[in-house]
């Protein structure tokens, strides 16, 4: 990379850090009023409320930040005419704007990196309360439990399997593995008739009963990628198969992946320059947002495929930079 590539780049990373440190600020003491709001209703300030909701607010912000920092490079680059005098050189507009590319591509890495760090990625829904009870209806496997404390314990349990799903087991306590379930105390009945009882009896299966448990009572919208990939994919094998969490998943890719493509927006400036393109930046940019929810809501709504729903605005965004890209090399063709 030769010096003033390094020069441009190093720039737009200093004011992307400043620009995000300040705005996570910002949020972090905004976050806190809107918690004490709530504590009013809550008798309580929730702290694993505010810290998640800053977080998800820090992940959602960062594509923003990315373009800010871009654009607010090139303002300065074209304040001080550095473009004009790139030109000079035989550098192309377009070889300035792979720099820029290349920004983005660090602020993916970036964003990816942050989303691994979720808080609170194995905890269990009602902690430390009076758990609901649960239950959960598959084509392999019933069952219903009063209790649950733990990510792979449930007690109080009913299961149903067997191919009519006629077999069913009572047990005072169940623990869930990845094979199997071993239930404690109880006994197991066919149709109304008792024929055993038992104080520990193993349940093996050809699916993973531990996946389906946590994905019931534990939060998998805050697994890293990997990990909600393989739950999603456990599960799928007794038929629980929702489109809304593949969309999800595939979400925690294609989001930051938004900082590269969000960084397309910044090219018609290099031949359009105006004085309020923070302006029309800015626009555009809630335009890219409105896109990116639009394609996620067709997707669930099942209108496009699961499939391209997070991608749609990647899509458009590739699409009007390939057709402004051909028009300019246009131009410039028919005016040599």
């Amino acid at each position: 990379m030769l010096l003033r590539e390094r020069y441009i780049l190093s720039y737009a990373l200093k004011f992307f850090m400043v620009l995000l440190i300040a705005c996570s600020m910002l949020l972090f003491v905004l976050q806190i009023f809107w918690t004490l709001a709530d504590a009013k209703h809550s008798m309580g300030f929730l702290w694993k409320d505010c810290v998640m909701n800053f977080y998800d607010n820090f992940l959602v912000i960062i594509p923003f930040i990315t373009l800010l920092s871009a654009f607010f490079v090139f303002s300065e680059m074209e304040k001080f005419k550095q473009i004009s005098i790139f030109e000079l050189k035989g550098i192309s507009e377009l070889q300035i704007f792979k720099i820029f590319v290349i920004f983005g591509f660090l602020c993916f890495l970036f964003s990816l990196a942050a989303g691994w760090f979720t808080p609170y990625q194995e905890e269990v829904k009602n902690i430390g309360k009076e758990a609901d009870s649960l239950s959960v209806l598959t084509e392999k496997m019933c069952f219903w439990a009063e209790n649950y404390q733990q990510p792979n314990t449930a007690e109080n349990v009913i299961i149903l399997v067997g191919g009519d799903l006629n077999i069913a087991y009572y047990a005072k306590k169940a623990i869930f593995f990845e094979k199997n379930i071993v239930l404690y105390d109880g006994n197991v009945a066919v149709g109304d008739r008792i024929t055993q009882y038992f104080q520990q009896f193993a349940i093996n299966t050809d699916f993973n009963p531990q996946s389906l448990l946590l994905y019931a009572v534990g939060f998998p919208e805050r697994w890293t990628f990997f990990k909600l990939h393989r739950l999603l994919k456990n599960i799928a094998s007794v038929g629980i198969k929702s489109k809304s969490d593949w969309i999800f998943l595939y979400s925690k890719i294609s989001y930051p992946a938004l900082n590269i493509f969000i960084i397309l927006i910044l090219f018609p400036f290099f031949y359009y320059r105006k004085s309020k393109i923070f302006i029309i930046a800015f626009s555009v940019t809630l335009v890219t947002y409105s896109l990116y929810s639009s394609g996620l809501s067709l997707g669930k709504a099942e209108i496009v495929p699961w499939q391209i729903a997070p991608w749609i605005s990647h899509v458009i965004l590739t699409i009007f930079f390939i057709l402004y890209l051909s028009v300019m090399k246009k131009k410039m063709y028919n005016f040599m």
